[in-house]
């Protein structure tokens, strides 16, 4: 099995900073997905 991500020690300064932007990535990705390319169309297809 090949593993896709890859794991970076943060400092501990900056894992708030992370934690802000992991939070909004994942925010915004998924209101993305929903909203620009997921229509119920794509899921007929499926």
């Amino acid at each position: 099995m090949t593993q896709l991500t890859t794991q970076h020690p943060v400092p501990d300064d900056y894992h708030e900073a992370c934690n802000r932007l992991t939070t909004f990535v994942q925010t915004h990705a998924q209101r993305l997905l929903r909203e620009e390319y997921w229509t119920d169309s794509h899921f007929d297809g499926i």
